[in-house]
């Protein structure tokens, strides 16, 4: 089904079929607001966060952009306004190094080094924030310059600008590291996505009882 077809029919009741739309852009929201957050541990929440936000607006898609485009204008929202009420802007953490290794089932991570994906994941992290959300959303999602404009609320100029300034802050260090797959970073995928999934149906079927 195409993304306009669920939403039509969760709208008209078929709620379950949110969980297609998930499972379809979790990996995109969760790069989107791990970029602005900076914390794998807060942008888990803040994914599910932005799913809650994206299904009590859904009446409002009218289409102007692709859903992809729409929902994560919408977790760019919801992650800046976690920072706001944190009211500070929240630092970058040591990676968790509690997970399995088995959270990140794609083939590119399983065929890459750990310890290279540890270090390419720590430096972009470690990049300014605007600097960071443009590189995860261009390089690391694969966004056109347009849908990256359109989901920050900036012009596109100012992406390819960002975008410039990122990879030339990475340059050194991913040339001392070699070649990596970019697609791979940043994943969310496994155990992970199941739980968010699990965690918003959960509170979307609680909220629809009380409507």
């Amino acid at each position: 089904m195409a993304d306009e077809e669920v939403v039509a029919a969760v709208l008209s009741g078929n709620t379950p079929l949110y969980e297609l739309l998930m499972r379809r852009y979790n990996q995109r929201i969760y790069r989107t607001v791990l970029g602005i957050i900076g914390r794998p541990e807060d942008a888990e929440d803040a994914v599910q966060h932005a799913w809650l936000e994206a299904w009590r607006n859904l009446g409002s898609f009218e289409r102007r952009s692709s859903f992809p485009t729409w929902v994560t204008r919408i977790a760019v929202n919801s992650a800046f306004g976690r920072i706001r009420r944190e009211g500070r802007a929240i630092e970058l953490a040591t990676p968790d190094r509690s997970r399995p290794e088995s959270e990140s089932t794609t083939p590119e991570v399983l065929a890459m080094s750990s310890q290279m994906r540890e270090i390419l994941e720590r430096e972009i992290l470690g990049l300014p924030r605007d600097y960071r959300i443009v590189l995860a959303l261009r390089d690391v999602e694969g966004m056109s310059t347009a849908e990256c404009a359109e989901a920050l609320d900036v012009t596109e100029g100012v992406v390819r600008t960002r975008l410039h300034r990122a990879r030339a802050m990475l340059r050194e260090r991913l040339e001392k590291l070699g070649t990596c797959e970019m697609a791979a970073l940043m994943a969310f995928a496994g155990h992970r996505c199941d739980r968010a999934v699990t965690s918003v149906l959960n509170a979307i079927s609680s909220e629809s009882k009380t409507r």
